[in-house]
C-alpha cells in the first residue's frame, strides 16, 4: 500500500507543489561555459551574476540548473509548470534516494519533502539510473542528469549521468 502512494505522489507532486510552502538554506544557480548565473530569487529581483563553470565537461551548451535548498520548491515548480523548457536541460540536485516496485517495476526516486495542505509531501523526480547501481532508501545523494518524459511511465524523469552518495545530509524538509 505505501508503494502505492508513493507512486501515486510522485504522479500528482505537481499539485502539491503549487500548495507548498518553502524557506530553507541556499539558492540555485545556472551554471554553464561563462555563462550567466540565473537564481530564482535573484532573477524574479531583476538582478543577474555572472559564474564561470567549475566543471564545464557536464555542461549541455545551455548550462546546469543546480537546485539549491532555499528554492527547492520553486525551482520544481516552475520545471512542472515549463516542463517543454526544460526538457534535455541538465539538472543537479541532492535529496533522499527511494526504490518502489509498481506494477512489476522499479521506480527510483530522489526527493526531498515540503509542506503542503495535508502536511509532509515528496516533491523531487523519478531518476532512470541507466547502468548505475541503486542505492538504499533514505541515502543522501546527489544527482546530476538530462530532464526528459519517460513515456512508458508517464512521467517526467531525470536520465542520470552521475549520482553519488553523500556524508553530509541537507535538509529534508524544504
Amino acid at each position: 500500500m505505501k508503494k502505492i502512494l508513493v507512486i501515486s505522489a510522485i504522479s500528482i507532486m505537481v499539485v502539491f507543489a503549487m500548495t507548498a510552502c518553502s524557506g530553507a538554506e541556499d539558492g540555485g544557480t545556472e551554471i554553464g561555459n561563462d555563462e550567466t548565473v540565473h537564481d530564482m530569487g535573484t532573477l524574479l529581483q531583476g538582478e543577474v551574476s555572472t559564474q564561470t563553470a567549475a566543471e564545464p565537461a557536464r555542461s549541455s551548451g545551455q548550462g546546469v540548473i543546480v537546485i539549491g535548498e532555499r528554492f527547492f520548491v520553486n525551482q520544481f515548480m516552475e520545471i512542472m509548470l515549463n516542463q517543454q523548457l526544460y526538457m534535455g536541460r541538465n539538472l543537479q540536485f541532492e535529496g533522499m534516494f527511494f526504490t518502489t516496485n509498481f506494477d512489476g517495476r522499479d521506480f527510483h526516486l530522489v526527493y526531498r519533502y515540503t509542506i503542503g495542505c495535508c502536511g509532509e509531501e515528496p516533491i523531487g523526480l523519478v531518476v532512470d539510473l541507466g547502468d548505475f547501481e541503486p542505492f538504499a532508501d533514505d541515502a543522501w545523494v546527489e544527482v546530476f542528469g538530462s530532464l526528459d518524459f519517460d513515456y512508458n511511465a508517464g512521467l517526467l524523469t531525470l536520465r542520470v549521468l552521475s549520482i553519488r552518495e553523500l556524508d553530509e545530509r541537507g535538509s529534508p524538509v524544504v
